[in-house]
């Protein structure tokens, strides 16, 4: 068959496959018993949390399985699959016998005010894949019985009052991706089975009071693109086999008891966007080697011991916003290359060596709002120089040396004021942890890559397929009111999609597919009425698809 025909099949087959879509929806909702057990679980869930959830229909004893927050879904059998209540305002406490749910994939608690010990029993849910119960306030240890939960996927139990050891039991958790524990107040060393945990690919210790050397077996992880130990009572020296992690895009080892230098075998990690080793014990020269990281946004080197210059290869560090050496005991200039790593908004050499005049050329800094060269030997360039400035110069800088650019020639501001279409793809910049050729404050839409305007200056098109994006999809993304194509496609985006997303009603295509995305296909999509492509698959989406989206009817692409 030739191309044509084989085009015109595969949009046959979409037709097809909404044509029957659409057919199954006109149809009553299936409503599935529930399962005798399950009825008592949940009215247990109500009396612990002092709801009454009349969605849930228990007096019907029927699953109402329908695409709202805060449903269950149930399988054939009228077994709980899911159960999403995240930022429900929930009081109370998890029941015990919510260990027989024992078909539960899905259970998001996260974001409630539930107090007390987390049920041993919950380890009896080996069918579980996302667990979050972050953001409550939860007592005791963690339970060990969770490490046999061996689907789990995604573990998150973060901003608690949780103590007590790490479970050495997380060593069976191998399937696990995401392990986030911050922000607790958990005891003793980082176990060594949680190098058993390859799968991971983020984890989250910090703000917690862990003590004692990072284990050899973390090594295991090379899948690591995430890494966040700080602000523990971790000691030793910096592993040298943290840079075998090549994927690695943030290191966050800040606020601990860590020694030695920055380990050579860091040459590797070329893709780092955020590194933290700040207030340790750390010596030695600054690496040239870190002015290969380009990606770099933040890079915070503050309270240590290092010694020597501040290397040269820092020039092609262009994407930095923060910039931290303060109290260290780096010598010498202030070097002029700084001026020119425009994104810089905060600068601090505060309690250093370094000496000599400031370079003006740190006057082209136009973005930073932060410049601190207090306990140092710095001078500023005397008044009268031979200078032009923008009118639009760092005011940080301008109040430090005052007298220098109240006497500087002053030419036109360099660029206009940010328009409300370019600030939110500023937001999408911050929140993605990327930085993108021509998104920059003042910008035009024009000239900004892998985006498309109309002839108003609006944003028509966004176009980011398979770019290594971290985050979430921000709301803000709801102010593009003339947006037609967004594509997200394999970009590694998480958490949920956001219920403004559905008031794009300009929206012909919009491809979400093969992120990491989880939680429920928000509630008015279906009024997206322009759709004609969707794509969501590859997902861990929880909910199915809402009968309403057959309301689109140009839709061919499912």
């Amino acid at each position: 068959m030739g191309a044509d025909g084989a085009g015109s099949r595969m949009i046959w087959l979409g037709a097809l496959f909404v044509l029957l879509t659409c057919l199954a929806a006109v149809s009553p909702v299936r409503c599935v018993p529930y399962a005798a057990s399950q009825v008592k679980v949940l009215l247990d869930c109500q009396k612990a949390w002092g709801k009454t959830f009349t969605a849930w229909a228990l007096e019907n004893a029927y699953c109402p399985n329908v695409t709202e927050y805060g449903n269950p879904f149930c399988d054939a059998k009228g077994m709980v699959t899911s159960i999403n209540l995240g930022g429900g305002n929930l009081h109370g406490t998890i029941p015990a016998s919510l260990g027989n749910l024992i078909s539960l994939t899905y259970l998001d608690l996260h974001g409630n005010y539930l107090a007390r010990p987390i049920p041993s029993t919950i380890g009896s849910i080996s069918s579980l894949q996302y667990l979050d119960l972050s953001e409550n306030y939860l007592t005791g240890p963690i339970p060990s019985t969770i490490g046999s939960m061996s689907g789990l996927q995604d573990l998150s139990l973060s901003d608690n009052l949780l103590g007590g050891p790490i479970p050495e039991t997380f060593g069976n958790l191998q399937n696990v991706t995401m392990l986030s524990l911050n922000k607790n107040a958990l005891t003793g060393p980082i176990p060594s089975t949680i190098g058993n945990m390859t799968s991971l690919k983020g984890i989250w210790l910090h703000n917690n009071t862990l003590n004692g050397t990072l284990p050899e077996s973390l090594g295991n992880l090379i899948s690591l693109q995430s890494l966040g130990l700080g602000s523990n009572f971790l000691s030793g020296s910096i592993p040298e086999f943290l840079g075998n992690f090549v994927d690695l895009v943030l290191m966050d080892l800040n606020d601990n008891g860590m020694s030695g230098s920055i380990p050579s075998s860091f040459q590797s990690l070329t893709k780092m966007i955020y590194m933290d080793l700040g207030s340790n014990f750390l010596s030695g020269p600054i690496p040239e080697f870190l002015g290969n990281f380009v990606d770099l946004t933040i890079l915070n080197l503050q309270n240590n011991n290092f010694n020597g210059t501040i290397p040269e290869s820092f020039s092609k560090l262009t994407n930095l916003w923060d910039l931290y050496f303060d109290r260290t005991g780096v010598t010498g200039a202030l070097p002029s290359m700084l001026g020119y790593l425009t994104g810089l908004s905060s600068l601090r050499v505060d309690q250093t060596k370094l000496k000599g005049v400031i370079p003006p050329t740190l006057g082209y800094l136009t973005n930073l709002v932060s410049l601190d060269i207090s306990g140092t030997a710095l001078t500023c360039p005397p008044a009268r120089s031979s200078c032009v400035i923008t009118q639009d110069v760092t005011s940080a800088f301008c109040a430090t040396c005052f007298a220098f650019c109240s006497t500087c020639v002053m030419k036109p501001p360099s660029a206009a004021n940010t328009s409300p279409q370019m600030q939110v793809l500023l937001d999408l910049q911050q929140e993605w942890g990327q930085t993108f050729k021509g998104w920059v404050a003042g910008g035009n839409c024009s000239l900004a890559e892998h985006v498309t305007c109309d002839a108003k200056g609006m944003i028509t098109k966004i176009d980011l397929n398979e770019h290594s994006l971290t985050g979430t999809i921000p709301p803000s993304i709801s102010q593009l009111a003339s947006l037609r194509h967004l594509n997200l496609h394999q970009t590694g985006l998480t958490g949920s999609i956001p219920r403004t997303l559905a008031s794009l009603s300009n929206l012909t295509s919009l491809d979400l597919r093969e992120n990491n995305l989880t939680g429920w296909i928000p509630a008015g999509i279906d009024g997206l009425l322009n759709l004609r492509y969707l794509g969501l698959n590859t997902n861990r989406l929880t909910s199915s698809i809402p009968p309403a989206i057959c309301n689109i009817t140009g839709l061919t692409t499912l």
